[in-house]
């Protein structure tokens, strides 16, 4: 379980707290999704689990594991995060992942560590790239080097900060049901920034609305209405819910006034 207990930020004594008396909680084995405009503290978030940052106030704690309390290096083991703006080297997919196990060897790979690189990639069926150099792949394919990167760790949380930004419907798609499989088969808990209301629906079993740094509310898909988004946007639209998707349109013009 993540937990975020009362955590408050922010990046001066002077400047504006970022947030304000936060507190989260997210099951193990489930998809938790971060929703709010840009600027109210969804990075940030990120960041604090990542130990990237840390609270003025408050504790994170994983399980029983106080995250402030234990070393990058063990963090490091437990936790793997995909930025939204992805770089790779010259090097193979295949080096690129096993990357990911660096919190386990020190200069060099050894046996078990390309296994697990082998394992990961045929289970995300990304096996036939293994030999192509990553940085010319294209951005849904560099997308899965880059969660196949994360899991090669077996962490027990992954973090994705807009992890379809920028990505054809059929690489965002394959992400979203991706996701929705590693987390049940894996257990393994799933913290999403999104904008998209209509992926959020589909892949959270835990929304967390955010407005200036706190948590306006949580709950499941059911939570997405036209008024919560209009509270926490400051936008009207029109929902249309079929087959249980959401469909969301905005209203424009004058009809926003």
């Amino acid at each position: 379980m993540l937990y975020l207990n009362d955590v408050s930020f922010s990046y001066s004594k002077r400047s504006k707290p970022v947030l304000k008396h936060l507190t989260i909680r997210l099951e193990e084995g489930k998809v938790g999704v971060l929703l709010g405009p840009n600027g109210v503290g969804k990075s940030t978030i990120i960041k604090l689990i990542c130990g990237v940052l840390k609270p003025k106030e408050g504790e994170i704690f994983l399980g029983e594991k106080n995250l402030q309390e234990i070393q990058l290096s063990e963090r490091s083991k437990l936790i793997s995060s995909v930025p939204q703006n992805i770089e790779f080297s010259s090097l193979s997919v295949m080096d690129s992942i096993l990357l990911g196990r660096l919190p386990y060897f020190y200069s060099f790979p050894c046996k078990y560590d390309k296994e697990e690189t082998l394992k990961v990639m045929e289970e995300l069926h990304i096996l036939p790239l293994k030999d192509r150099l990553a940085d010319s792949l294209s951005g849904g394919e560099k997308q899965m080097v880059a969660i196949a990167r994360s899991l090669v760790s077996n962490p027990r949380i992954l973090i994705l900060d807009e992890p379809t930004a920028n990505l054809d419907l059929k690489h965002q798609a394959l992400i979203m049901s991706l996701l929705k499989k590693i987390a049940k088969e894996r257990k393994l808990t799933i913290l999403v920034s999104l904008h998209d209301l209509s992926e959020a629906s589909f892949l959270g079993d835990t929304l967390f609305w955010l407005k200036e740094g706190s948590l306006l509310y949580q709950g499941d898909s059911s939570s997405i209405t036209s008024e919560r988004i209009f509270e926490t946007y400051g936008v009207k639209t029109n929902l249309i819910q079929k087959d249980g998707e959401i469909f969301i349109s905005l209203f424009v013009g004058e009809k926003q006034s």
